[in-house]
């Protein structure tokens, strides 16, 4: 019989991941509340966790163990395109009245350097998740 230790490790993992790489996008939701400071940005913290805690619950209980791995690397793709994203966002915000000429070349090399990559990281994990998906009985 496994022990509830290991069926909950990879889990929580996987959730703490997810929270921490989603956390800019909620920042982002968070900076288009009208009222709201730079000081509540800390308060991004709070979305993030609660989706750790259910990506975590949903890995643990509601997963077939032969497919945990599979839903786990969907769960850190998704987490990953979600963090791009976030900064995205917040490089099209933090401009006021649109994108100058440096913010928009400023952007283009946010997209090289961060997008490219994050991207192809995330198409990764997901395809990997939907293979070993598919790959599971």
């Amino acid at each position: 019989m496994r022990s509830s230790a290991s069926e909950w490790i990879v889990p929580g993992l996987v959730g703490l991941v997810a929270g921490w790489l989603v956390q800019p996008l909620f920042a982002i939701v968070l900076m288009a509340v009208p009222g709201l400071t730079t000081a509540a940005m800390p308060l991004a913290f709070v979305p993030a966790f609660v989706l750790a805690v259910a990506a975590a619950w949903f890995l643990a209980r509601r997963v077939v163990p032969s497919r945990r791995n599979g839903w786990s690397c969907i769960f850190v793709g998704v987490a990953v395109l979600a963090q791009f994203l976030g900064g995205l966002g917040s490089a099209l915000l933090g401009s006021s009245g649109g994108p100058g000429r440096d913010e928009g070349t400023a952007l283009v090399f946010f997209v090289l350097i961060f997008g490219i990559p994050m991207t192809l990281i995330a198409a990764a994990f997901i395809v990997g998740g939907i293979v070993l998906l598919r790959r599971a009985k």
